[in-house]
């Protein structure tokens, strides 16, 4: 690897495809963005740089397109000079089958990316084409598994759980915000493709070996509304089995939980969605949300962030915008390290 002073970071999930920019030196994000329904007709683009944000509808075709339009925006914006100044990019991966942590990119890792994962590989050959100088690294969400409690996790499902990524990153803002090392955790990560796991002193216990797609969220819900008995089904099929698997971690973790933690795109600005998952949960749970408060946390609303539940609910359920780039930049951070101990 190299000395590093750009990152970008490209993040595909099932709803968009996030970036964000890096100055390593400052450790800090310059540019974030995402580019939303690629491939069709109201696809468009949201940017957000430290002073201001804004949408604007733009047809992207395929990932290439989307790709430079990404590197377009950062020389718009002047967050890089030249092309040049990207010396390195983080792509994030679900499953890695042998490769077990972030790895940089060759030849082998790119044919399983080819074989398994056909958009990250029409986005990491955009990036190889536009951006030929830059290093690729690739962090996994399965690596987050790897740290199974072993002994209550049969070794057949190890790796196999979703928002591997992302379930680090509350885990360790939990970590911070209760100011102690273990925390116990039931992480709700809630978007297009839907997760939980529970988590105990850092390390995943159970989570849902299947990921809950919802297509469209908005989309269901305004029919719902307008009388759809198949989308009002599914909203509360939906709300009943996250209500539920809660439930069940709830006893996993030996009643023993620090917060219910709300992340993704559903779960950080549905404030509806997540009044009827905590409002279906067992009485003796005793968990109450504070409605003026928990209506106002989302995006485009008082705040991001922050503990929805009432002074006397024995578990705090928490809203925390997910952040899996900050995540996969400290990744190439720990590769950047490993080399330069290996040129030593």
């Amino acid at each position: 690897m190299r000395n590093i002073d750009k990152c970008l970071i490209i993040n595909d999930g099932n709803s968009a495809l996030k970036f964000s920019l890096y100055n390593n030196s400052l450790g800090k994000r310059v540019i974030s963005g995402k580019c939303i329904n690629i491939g069709k007709k109201n696809s468009l683009i949201k940017v957000k740089t430290f002073d201001k944000e804004y949408k604007r509808d733009i047809y992207m075709k395929d990932y290439e397109e989307a790709v430079i339009i990404i590197i377009n925006i950062l020389l718009h914006y002047g967050c890089i000079k030249d092309i040049e100044d990207i010396k390195i990019i983080g792509n994030r991966i679900p499953y890695g089958g042998n490769y077990k942590e972030s790895v940089i990119l060759n030849e082998d890792v790119l044919d399983f990316i080819k074989n398994h994962y056909p958009n990250n590989n029409s986005i990491i050959m955009a990036l190889k084409k536009y951006l030929p100088q830059a290093t690729q690294t690739v962090s996994f969400d399965a690596s987050f598994y790897e740290n199974w409690e072993k002994e209550i996790i049969p070794k057949s499902v190890i790796s196999n759980g979703f928002h591997g990524i992302s379930y680090d990153y509350v885990n360790n803002k939990m970590k911070s915000f209760f100011q102690k090392e273990n925390v116990n955790i039931i992480a709700c990560h809630l978007g297009n493709t839907s997760s939980v796991c529970a988590i105990r002193n850092g390390k995943p216990i159970i989570a849902t070996m299947v990921g809950i797609l919802l297509d469209n969220y908005q989309l269901i819900e305004e029919n719902a509304e307008a009388g759809a008995l198949n989308a009002q089904t599914v909203l509360d099929n939906y709300k009943k089995y996250i209500s539920s698997v809660i439930k069940n971690f709830y006893y996993e973790l030996d009643k023993k939980v620090d917060a219910i933690v709300f992340t993704g795109g559903i779960g950080e600005n549905v404030s509806t969605l997540r009044k009827e998952i905590i409002d279906k949960l067992p009485y003796y749970m005793n968990v109450s949300l504070k409605d003026e408060v928990n209506n106002n946390i989302g995006e485009n609303k008082e705040a991001s962030c922050g503990v929805i539940t009432t002074s006397d609910s024995n578990i705090p359920v928490i809203v925390l915008p997910d952040n899996e780039e900050i995540m996969i930049f400290r990744d190439i951070n720990l590769l950047n390290n490993k080399a330069k101990q290996l040129t030593k």
